[in-house]
């Protein structure tokens, strides 16, 4: 028999190629350091209206493949916010630590956040938060989508397939 397997960050889905229209089984679940993580994110999306737990664990799944004192460029933490541009964001929060996972997690939501409001598009708004904005721009005004902003939602759709009990661990989560 043929499988076929989508990696995703912390489960490995298997799905039978002769049957693709069965239900993908998930072969491992996430690590306990992945799970605390994944319900950092679903408590900081508590307070906002427009960003889904399940699109921020995707964002740290590409960003930093949930290892959260990663550097890049200027980026730092599990959602790689850039401490040139978001110092004035981070102390309005009440962070003062831009690697503490909580407060990295605080930062980019609520930039998120706010992208998601001014331009109402969440491809948009991930580009914006990926790359430079004039080019950003200039893509999304030709009709193009980044590679990124496509991941990202797609691995979203993925999460969102998931259980609380897979995404979140069991119990009181």
């Amino acid at each position: 028999m043929i499988f076929n397997k989508l990696l995703m960050m912390g489960a490995i889905v298997v799905q039978l190629a002769s049957s693709p229209s069965a239900e993908p089984v998930v072969k491992e679940l996430y690590t306990p350091t992945q799970i605390e993580i994944n319900n950092i994110a679903k408590e900081v999306c508590e307070d906002y209206d427009n960003v889904d737990p399940e699109l921020v664990i995707a964002i740290i799944q590409r960003e930093s493949e949930y290892i959260p004192d990663v550097e890049n460029g200027g980026c730092v933490g599990l959602m790689q916010v850039s401490k040139k541009y978001h110092t004035g964001r981070a102390e309005e929060l009440g962070v003062d630590d831009f690697l503490d996972p909580t407060g990295n997690i605080m930062i980019g939501v609520d930039y998120l956040s706010e992208l998601i409001e001014e331009y109402d598009d969440v491809y948009l708004a991930l580009m914006l938060y990926n790359m430079k904005w004039k080019s950003a721009f200039e893509m999304y005004n030709s009709g193009k989508i980044s590679n990124y902003a496509r991941t990202v939602v797609e691995q979203k759709n993925a999460l969102c397939e998931l259980s609380a009990e897979e995404l979140y661990g069991g119990g009181d989560q």
